[in-house]
């Protein structure tokens, strides 16, 4: 564990010197009501540090479904303090821009999470 500890901290690091204009993640959670009147969503932002930059090659997002031009890979630090992490309903903005996530994957995917992935598509 204290590796991955070790390589957090340097991805941090190196996510905070290499920050690309304003990243955020819009998570939308519905109401708490019952079914027939859940109640209004609450939206939630929170900034990351990251980079963007277009996605490419032959990565398999979904079954079926591959990179398209406009598409982005979203690299971000890991953000402390959310509620729930991140998932394909929520949002990336990108210089105010808002892309749908297509796919999300914490780096590595078991133990410490070093960095986030996101590969997202404009909405």
């Amino acid at each position: 564990m204290a590796f991955y500890d070790q390589m957090q901290g340097v991805a941090d690091k190196l996510l905070t010197d290499f920050n690309q204009g304003v990243i955020e993640l819009v998570q939308i959670t519905p109401g708490s009501g019952p079914a027939h009147n859940p109640g209004p969503s609450t939206t939630t932002t929170t900034p990351l540090k990251g980079t963007a930059r277009a996605a490419k090659g032959s990565i398999l997002l979904a079954p079926g479904s591959l990179v398209k031009i406009g598409d982005l890979k979203v690299v971000a630090k890991v953000a402390k303090g959310l509620a729930r992490a991140p998932s394909t309903g929520d949002k990336i903005k990108v210089d105010g821009v808002t892309y749908s996530i297509i796919r999300f994957d914490p780096t590595p995917p078991a133990g410490v999470t070093v960095a986030w992935i996101f590969y997202v598509r404009r909405s």
